[in-house]
């Protein structure tokens, strides 16, 4: 299963070694992709945090994705609650002039098993591109992450940021700017 989209929205922040509950279902299968949606809780059962997110079924074997067969599907006892109603599971790059750009070489630390940068990484990549002014005042509470092309180790990345209407956008793409790997959005 490869992760194609996520989206967290946070109430409030869980303090250090704060034991935290978390319950997640199934929220819908397609074709080739399926939704799980998420809530967390912390130890009294108040709702701290709410995810969902969009996957897509990968054959190793063949290198592409994979159909979603009725005996999978069935296997996810979908339910037909949603986190997010309306969710747009696609981000779009941003049509201004970025603010700033950032330029990565993807490193070992940065690789998962798969080969490629771990999904989490693309966010610390986000987070070095971000002006310092933005990083040292925002707590952000609501993030979405779009994956689009796998970065791999030595890859040269620019990461581009852009604020539209308090709305901060990082955009990873290869250095010679042909494709896009990331799009992040924070608020």
């Amino acid at each position: 299963w490869l992760v194609l989209f996520w989206k967290l929205k946070i109430y409030r922040r869980p303090e250090s070694e704060e034991k935290i509950h978390i319950s997640t279902w199934s929220s819908g299968v397609e074709k080739v992709c399926s939704y799980r949606d998420y809530k967390l809780f912390d130890s009294e059962n108040n709702l701290i945090a709410v995810a969902t997110s969009k996957w897509a079924l990968y054959n190793l074997k063949e290198l592409h994705l994979a159909k979603i067969t009725d005996e999978i599907a069935k296997a996810f006892n979908t339910s037909n609650e949603h986190i997010f109603e309306n969710t747009v599971y696609k981000l779009k790059e941003p049509t201004s002039t970025p603010i700033s750009e950032y330029d990565y070489t993807i490193m070992r630390r940065d690789i998962d098993t798969n080969n490629h940068v771990h999904n989490l990484n693309y966010l610390d990549i986000a987070m070095e591109a971000l002006p310092e002014d933005v990083y040292n005042n925002c707590n952000f509470s609501n993030v979405e992450v779009m994956y689009k092309h796998q970065a791999v180790y030595k890859d040269k990345t620019k990461a581009f940021y852009y604020n539209i209407n308090n709305e901060h956008y990082i955009v990873i793409k290869s250095d010679n700017l042909e494709k896009i790997h990331c799009i992040i959005k924070l608020s």
